[in-house]
């Protein structure tokens, strides 16, 4: 379940990034990932949810690309 929660998150920031937040509509992440509408409010109460994890999630990703890491640095990168 969490990982098609992190497939819906991703796909939601393409949206983003591509459309802008005002262009993120339920529909458009629906195409985007491939999934009913049905499962994005499964996963997302409302638009305003899947904005608000959105941009967690982009704020997680950039939070642990600065952080110290005790191996390679490129590490997390090489992941994605």
């Amino acid at each position: 379940m969490a990982e098609r929660r992190t497939q819906l998150l991703e796909a939601a920031v393409r949206v983003i990034a591509q459309d802008d937040v005002r262009g993120l509509r339920v529909e458009k992440l629906t195409a985007e990932a491939g999934v009913s509408t049905a499962l994005i409010y499964y996963h997302f109460k409302d638009r305003a949810g899947i904005l608000r994890a959105a941009l967690e999630h982009v704020n997680d990703c950039a939070r642990s690309y600065t952080e110290p890491s005790a191996g390679d640095p490129r590490a997390p990168l090489s992941h994605r």
